[in-house]
């Protein structure tokens, strides 16, 4: 999966003209619209085009609108700006361009979090102590797996979820020993 590089869109004019065949795939399928207004590629990139009409002001309030985090009532604000700025269809294409946009910037603000944690496990040399207490740990995956069961079960999840319990229980015996 791509994540994003940057919380802001890129956003350009582009010309009609300049459009390729997945480009107008993208519009009359995801659009449904034989007119382009409003292109959203590659992820980062927004195209506008310069002979839409209003494309001035819609060039200028998208990356307003894709800073926003929540659907609060600034955000309803700003849709119904650029409601009355372009039709219906667009309209919609642009609110998926922002549910869209909302996803990735907050799988990529997770993804900065996790690589945060796997330093500080690093750091503390949590894998060196997992190891040492790798044996309990894979029994506790195998009985939630069910392998000692006279039925197995080949509950996959429910072992991982036993040696993940026994980590955060490990954590917070941890944590309640430093307070």
């Amino acid at each position: 999966m791509k994540l994003l590089l940057s919380k802001e869109p890129i956003v350009e004019f582009m010309e009609e003209e300049l459009l390729n065949f997945a480009d107008w795939l993208e519009l009359l399928g995801t659009q449904k619209n034989n007119k382009y207004t409003i292109l959203y590629r590659d992820e980062e990139k927004i195209y506008i085009n310069p002979k839409a009409e209003n494309s001035q002001e819609v060039f200028e309030i998208i990356p307003v609108l894709l800073k926003q985090k929540y659907l609060n009532k600034r955000t309803e604000k700003i849709f119904d700006k650029v409601e009355k700025l372009v039709d219906k269809k667009t309209y919609n294409y642009i609110f998926k361009i922002w549910h869209k946009w909302r996803e990735k910037v907050i799988q990529m603000e997770l993804h900065s979090q996790a690589e945060n944690i796997i330093k500080q496990i690093k750091s503390k040399r949590l894998s060196s102590k997992a190891r040492k207490n790798s044996e309990i740990i894979r029994e506790l995956f195998d009985i939630g797996f069910g392998l000692y069961e006279e039925k197995r079960k080949t509950d996959y999840q429910k072992g991982a979820e036993n040696a993940f319990l026994y980590g955060y229980m490990l954590g917070m015996e941890e944590h309640s020993s430093c307070i």
